[in-house]
């Protein structure tokens, strides 16, 4: 039994490490080609520095409101650096006041937006 605990403890330990090291590696957002959980590569980057996205339900409703444009591919959600990097469709452009007005419905603040296209 002792050693079971023992075991249960070194795994916790292990996977609460491992947990840690991950959370904490610096996601840069990159303005070069990505690559979606699709597989599929984009080059069309919008990189959105926000305000007041904090949370994993702020990150889940920014989201919710961009998958819905027509324009929009995928999104990438980095919450401790509070950016978010949309990646629109080949050939698609997004106005700045568009996206600007999306956080703003949603409830949170632009700081800046930088295209790559």
């Amino acid at each position: 039994m002792k050693k079971l605990n023992l075991l249960l403890v070194i795994l916790f330990i292990t996977y609460n490490g491992y947990a840690h090291d991950n959370n904490d590696e610096s996601h840069e957002v990159s303005d070069s080609i990505e690559i979606l959980s699709s597989g599929v590569k984009t080059d069309n980057l919008v990189n959105v520095t926000t305000i007041g996205m904090v949370c994993d339900f702020c990150a889940q409703a920014i989201e919710k409101v961009f998958m819905k444009r027509q324009e929009v591919k995928g999104i990438k959600i980095d919450l401790n650096n509070q950016k978010v990097v949309i990646f629109l469709k080949q050939n698609i452009l997004l106005d700045d006041s568009v996206i600007r007005k999306l956080f703003e419905d949603a409830g949170y603040g632009v700081e800046t937006i930088d295209k790559s296209i």
